[in-house]
């Protein structure tokens, strides 16, 4: 349930409508919501819509299927070393 989904993926990958971003233009998506998110709670009442970013990361073995960043917003590229693009959340 929230206002952004970001795609957090290893493989570069385009799709039609989606925009890629880098770790870097992340942190501006993320102050935009942060300075969002201070706004609505210091200046309305009803805090339960305040904007809320989420992250979507696939299985470690598979990551994320095209189905599943059709949902997203931003596809977040995250570079890794090359010939081992897993991504371990741990």
């Amino acid at each position: 349930d929230s206002h952004h989904v970001v795609a957090c993926t290893a493989r570069k990958r385009t799709m039609e409508d989606i925009p890629v971003i880098s770790p870097s233009q992340l942190r501006y998506l993320l102050s935009d919501v942060r300075a969002v998110g201070n706004f609505q709670e210091k200046f309305l009442e009803d805090t339960a819509d305040t904007m809320k970013l989420g992250l979507l990361f696939g299985a470690e073995r598979s990551g994320l299927t095209n189905e599943q960043v059709a949902h997203a917003e931003y596809i977040l590229n995250i570079p890794s070393f090359p010939g081992f693009g897993v991504l371990n959340l741990s």
